[in-house]
């Protein structure tokens, strides 16, 4: 009997290919990342890494607010 995990509609799920693109990052280093906390841990679903475009977007923002703070805004 197969189960079937329910993902909420709207979410689009992206894989470590994705991600490596995305932030030309190899998948050692993303797992790395993951591992130390600086980056969102994926979700598992049947076996398989994937993240949300939501989660990913609010690291993004993450990542821009901590720029922002660290060498301020653009003049």
């Amino acid at each position: 009997m197969k189960t079937e995990i329910e993902v909420p509609t709207g979410k689009r799920r992206r894989g470590i290919g994705y991600v490596e693109k995305r932030y030309n990052k190899h998948r050692v280093s993303i797992h790395r990342l993951v591992k130390s906390g600086k980056f969102p841990a994926p979700d598992k679903i049947n076996g398989i890494n994937s993240w949300t475009e939501e989660r990913l977007d609010a690291y993004d923002k993450q990542l821009e607010q901590e720029r922002i703070e660290r060498f301020g805004g653009l003049s």
